[in-house]
């Protein structure tokens, strides 16, 4: 009997410890200024061979005072790229942005946006349009708007 309970610890101990090396965060290289990535959902899976981490259910993505909330996220830490879609919401400062999908880069947070809307607070602009992009800070490409 002590050698199955034993057996039993180890295993216990094995899969306990590969958890944890699966659970620690692996962050991209980031442009000075910008703090820690921060994400957050119901379910996690790590596809190793293309380094992508698979996010979905309440899947929250903060950075600063930048965050990304989406039913479902892929984020490439090769790239720093990160695809989203549904219920897409993204608070970047005051400004507002949603959308039922987003592919964007979290290093420069240029990107896409499909069939979404943007609020930008400061200026009291609200565009919406099929295609959003993101060129740079403060330029955007409206397709269909």
């Amino acid at each position: 009997m002590r050698l199955c309970l034993g057996s039993l610890l180890v295993l216990f101990v094995l899969i306990f410890s590969s958890a944890i090396l699966f659970a620690q965060p692996v962050v991209p290289s980031l442009p000075e200024g910008k703090g820690p990535i921060n994400i957050s959902s119901d379910r996690l899976e790590y596809l190793r061979k293309e380094d992508i981490y698979v996010f979905d259910g309440q899947v929250v993505i903060t950075q600063d005072k930048f965050q990304l909330k989406a039913d479902h996220a892929e984020f490439d830490t090769k790239s720093g790229g990160v695809h989203a879609d549904g219920n897409v919401e993204v608070f970047d400062g005051e400004n507002q942005l949603t959308g039922e999908e987003l592919d964007f880069d979290i290093n420069t947070r240029n990107g896409v946006v499909y069939t979404g809307t943007i609020l930008i607070k400061k200026e009291g602009y609200h565009i919406e349009g099929e295609v959003l992009e993101r060129l740079g800070e403060p330029r955007y490409h409206l397709h269909n708007g």
